[in-house]
Order: C-alpha cells, then structure tokens, then sequence
C-alpha cells in the first residue's frame, strides 16, 4: 500500500493569503453575473501607491458563498496579479515585488534597496 503525500502549509501563510484575499479581492454585482476584481498597485513616487480594481472573472448569478470564496482564492495563483517572495516566502501583490524575486520589505531589510 503506498502512502498518500499531504502537502502541509504554514498556518502562519495560509492567514497571509487570506488577508491578502480580504485586502486586495473583491466582490461586486452585475445585472447578470457577480464579479471577481483584483487591485492592481503602481507607484507615483517612492511613498505614493496608486490602486486600480481590475475585473478578472465572474460567476452566474447566485453562486455559493464558497464559489465566490474559491474564485477569490484562485486569483492568489496567478502571477499577473501575486508572487511569493524569494526570502520570506510571504505572496504579496506584485506592486509590492521588486524584480529580483523579494518583496519591498524583504528588499529594504537584506538587500539594501532603498524606497
């Protein structure tokens, strides 16, 4: 009989990525469907984030709760949207990514990258 392998998650990163869904997902109705948007972060200066809402992909009208909650989730996997930083392994919306793989946090903290 062979074992199953589980893939265990930090439950540290699992509520990481549930904040980020609250913060950076929402939800909003049409007359014939229900919307899934996603911010968009752009910056006009060092200190000024600009944040745009963006629509994704949208359900029948009177999905479940937990359709709606699954479609916000699945925008997580999409690195249009989110990647996951190379050193502390955190996803963060990709305005906050800098392009060698980091987060802005991580890039000021280790890598001396200054903002």
């Amino acid at each position: 009989m062979r074992a199953r392998s589980r893939v265990i998650r930090d439950p540290a990163l699992l509520r990481r990525d549930a904040e980020i869904v609250e913060e950076f997902t929402r939800v909003s109705s049409a007359a014939d469907s229900i919307v899934i948007e996603v911010a968009k972060i752009s910056w006009q200066g060092p200190h000024t984030p600009m944040t745009s809402w963006h629509a994704v992909t949208s359900l029948p009208p009177g999905s479940s709760p937990q359709a709606v909650t699954e479609a916000r989730f699945a925008l997580l996997a999409m690195r249009r949207f989110f990647r996951i930083c190379r050193h502390c392994k955190e996803r963060n919306p990709l305005g906050w990514m800098e392009e060698e793989g980091y987060c802005s946090s991580c890039g000021e903290k280790y890598y001396g990258v200054l903002h």
